[in-house]
């Protein structure tokens, strides 16, 4: 074998080896390409997260509002119970009253 032919096959080999490296590089730029095609994708549901987070947030708001009024209403409960006993005897005392004067 001559010098040109084993120059030849070094280019031969070396053009190989450019080609594997530029196949490469596309499927790296594919893969690239792909990844951020995936991010922009994650930040969209981020940002739609956040949106959701504070939604909630205001709603827990809410809610702890409500329960607050619910809870000072069911601290009257006991008060309106024993004012309705108490209204019910008064009424008990003026039947009574108003039948024995009825009767005399």
């Amino acid at each position: 074998m001559g010098i040109i032919e084993t120059t030849q096959e070094r280019v031969r080999a070396l053009e190989s080896r450019m080609n594997d490296h530029d196949a490469g590089h596309v499927r790296i730029e594919r893969r690239l390409d792909r990844l951020t095609a995936d991010m922009a994708e994650v930040k969209s549901d981020v940002a739609v997260l956040k949106t959701d987070v504070a939604v909630l947030k205001t709603d827990v708001s809410k809610l702890q509002t409500d329960m607050a009024q619910v809870k000072v209403r069911v601290e009257v409960i006991p008060e309106l119970m024993a004012g309705q006993v108490e209204l019910r005897e008064m009424v008990a005392k003026l039947l009574a009253r108003s039948e024995a004067d009825h009767r005399s």
